[in-house]
């Protein structure tokens, strides 16, 4: 049926010999990553000249990087390395070609060894900080913690760190920068133990930062105890000292108001000039007897309390 073929001037139909068909050759080098990963590059021909479908290695399936996969590559990630390695330091993996005869070939073979993985090295190194919520102080009583974090580019996996603060404390002094979101990252916690600004460092490979942060104390009240004839009415101020404040309450046979509400009933507070404090009013009615009083209790938003007391005085010398 050839010659049939060929006077109708079309070309004849080809069987492929799949039995006799040579296997795919090449070569293959692995890189190992500081993060643990690997990159695998290499290349593969067909000495037949057919078409190569796949290649894979490690289970992982490789980029054509040129026609018919004459130069590939193959990104190992770092979880796929640890089961190849199956705790051990040093293993050969292969790379596996299929062709158009579906024929799979272990053609090329590299050594993944840890012991010979590149330099960690540093650069690039920060620190970040993390409160509770989203407040930007820690409180001076040590209820509340932030996480100190140093941060630093991806080749400095593995390289020790170490924390220091100029006040408070830190979980932990001296850390290991880990694999983090393709950075290093090393995290630790600071609680704060006095108020004022803490200056908080991380060292690693030479490199030295550091980021202040602060701390605060309780709010104060102005003035946190005073005397209040009946009939009269006294203003008190709270100072928020650097704190944010989340409301005040009393307690007592005075009264005690804040922008026209009785926070004895009804805790909270009002900035009525602007000036950044709460404005307080303690009453004393007509009728009040010597001792009555008001306690005033005014806490920020880690529970930090400021409490002033305010009572009717013995008019007796």
């Amino acid at each position: 049926m050839i010659w049939l073929a060929l006077l109708m001037g079309c070309p004849p139909a080809v069987t492929l010999n799949c039995s006799a068909v040579d296997p795919v050759f090449g070569e293959m080098q692995v890189a190992l990553q500081v993060d643990s990963s690997a990159v695998v590059t290499g290349t593969a021909t067909h000495p037949e000249g057919l078409a190569i479908r796949t290649i894979s290695v490690g289970g992982e399936p490789a980029n054509a990087d040129d026609f018919n996969y004459a130069e590939w590559s193959v990104d190992l990630p770092a979880e796929v390395v640890d089961d190849l390695l199956g705790g051990a330091d040093l293993i050969d993996v292969d790379a596996i070609s299929t062709d158009a005869c579906g024929i799979s070939t272990r053609f090329a073979t590299d050594t993944i060894d840890l012991q010979t993985g590149p330099d960690p090295f540093v650069e690039d190194l920060a620190l970040t900080f993390e409160f509770p919520g989203e407040h930007d102080y820690l409180p001076a009583d040590g209820s509340a913690q932030a996480l100190v974090t140093a941060l630093a580019n991806v080749e400095a996996i593995g390289m020790p760190v170490s924390f220091g603060t100029s006040l408070g404390l830190l979980d932990a002094t001296t850390t290991v920068l880990l694999s983090r979101d393709d950075l290093a990252a090393a995290t630790v916690a600071f609680t704060g133990d006095s108020p004022g600004v803490t200056l908080i460092t991380a060292s690693s490979g030479g490199q030295t930062v550091s980021r202040a942060l602060n701390v605060r104390g309780s709010a104060v009240l102005l003035p946190n105890a005073a005397d209040i004839d009946p009939g009269e009415a006294y203003g008190v101020q709270v100072d928020p000292d650097g704190a944010t404040l989340a409301s005040c309450s009393a307690e007592g046979e005075l009264g005690a108001t804040s922008g026209g509400v009785d926070i004895k009933t009804t805790p909270g507070g009002t900035d009525s000039d602007g000036d950044g404090r709460y404005d307080l009013f303690v009453t004393a009615p007509i009728s009040a007897a010597v001792g009555d009083s008001v306690t005033i209790t005014c806490v920020d938003v880690f529970g930090q309390q400021a409490v002033g007391t305010y009572a009717v005085p013995d008019p007796t010398p």
